[in-house]
């Protein structure tokens, strides 16, 4: 199941400056992206197109789906999944990659693994955000261990909980 943060929980993250304070972010189904765009060069924003043309030279086989607020290209990369989010007048808002364990950064790991040794890494979300937020770069980890499921948070070296299921 592909999960990501809701969109103004992105605003949020990059309009506040220590957005782990901010408790509303959540893990949620996409839905927001669901009507695929015909497929002709003309459908996508040109400003978008040209901005992720420059920016992800090597993909192929992209997916580009219209929301009523913009923009998301989707495509594949060596085992990691890239979404990436333009508004409607073609400005890139963010990037989502989704990844397991074994792609992410080991000082990312060490500090999760550190505060929770028991549970599995079982998916993560990284968020690009524009070079203007306090730290561009959010993670959002999908822990598992034998009792419960853990959603975490991990922006600007400050972890938190975002949410937590426990098994039946």
């Amino acid at each position: 199941m592909l999960l990501i943060v809701h969109r103004e929980s992105l605003a949020q993250i990059k309009s506040e400056k220590n957005p782990i304070e901010n408790k509303s972010a959540d893990f949620v189904a996409s839905e927001e992206f669901n009507r695929f765009i015909d497929g002709k060069p003309e459908s996508v924003n040109t400003k978008a197109a040209r901005d992720f043309n420059r920016r992800f030279k090597q993909s192929t086989a992209v997916t580009w789906l219209e929301a009523t607020d913009g923009y998301r290209a989707k495509f594949e990369n060596d085992g990691v999944t890239v979404w990436v989010d333009y508004d409607k007048k073609g400005c890139w808002t963010h990037t989502i990659r989704i990844y397991g364990e074994q792609r992410l950064p080991a000082e990312i790991r060490h500090i999760v693994k550190s505060t929770y040794y028991d549970h599995s890494i079982k998916t993560i979300h990284e968020v690009e955000l524009p070079n203007d937020a306090p730290n561009n770069r959010c993670y959002l980890i999908r822990l598992e261990n034998e009792k419960t499921f853990m959603d975490l948070r991990l922006y600007n070296g400050e972890m938190e909980v975002i949410r937590q299921f426990t098994k039946n």
